[in-house]
């Protein structure tokens, strides 16, 4: 995870503040990210968002709700929006509004099925709905990975040799566009393993 602010034309990265326990821009007070809340800025292309960066390619669950979080009916509410690499994906369009002083009921959300690749960001991000006062809103997004691309362990296998490990019930290659540093079996229809030589470990 990444906390960041959105100016209108790229994503920048905030900074910690130990002392305040927050992330802002340098020297400024907004937009910020606390361990619950997030604030804009105070212009209408300052998006302030908390940023998941795929590991691995899969197929991804969002979960979530978002509320606002000023304890106060001030203000006129805020707007939420989730982006993949910079693209809308929810809502389907427009922006999500979170009514000013819903604090308790606030709105969900559930997207299964978000494909991504090792590398993609998706974005939870909130900004202000016309003016910029009172719009803390409050939100832990959830990302589970409902599918995902199986990788070999790197056992620092090098071109085939099993480096004294025997192989059973499987056949053993490093074939081309294969991790060349993995062993990868085959099972011939028993239980594939790897044992040490001297038979005291088993995989």
């Amino acid at each position: 995870w990444s906390y960041q602010s959105f100016d209108g034309s790229s994503y920048s990265n905030l900074v910690y503040n130990p002392t305040f326990k927050k992330w802002t821009p340098p020297g400024q007070s907004v937009p910020e990210i606390t361990q619950f809340d997030q604030h804009p800025g105070t212009a209408a292309t300052n998006w302030v968002a908390r940023a998941w960066t795929a590991p691995s390619t899969g197929t991804v669950s969002l979960r979530g709700r978002i509320l606002k979080s000023d304890n106060t009916g001030g203000g006129n509410g805020i707007l939420a929006r989730i982006t993949k690499n910079g693209q809308q994906i929810w809502p389907a369009s427009g922006t999500q509004t979170v009514a000013a002083g819903d604090e308790y009921t606030g709105v969900n959300y559930v997207l299964d099925t978000v494909s991504v690749n090792a590398g993609d960001t998706i974005r939870f991000e909130t900004n202000e709905n016309g003016e910029s006062s009172y719009d803390r809103a409050s939100w832990t997004p959830s990302v589970s990975y409902t599918s995902r691309q199986g990788q070999a362990y790197n056992w620092g296998f090098n071109s085939g040799h099993e480096a004294g490990w025997n192989v059973y019930g499987a056949t053993s290659s490093t074939a081309p566009g294969t991790d060349p540093n993995a062993l990868n079996l085959t099972s011939n229809g028993n239980d594939p393993r790897v044992e040490s030589a001297s038979n005291q470990l088993h995989l």
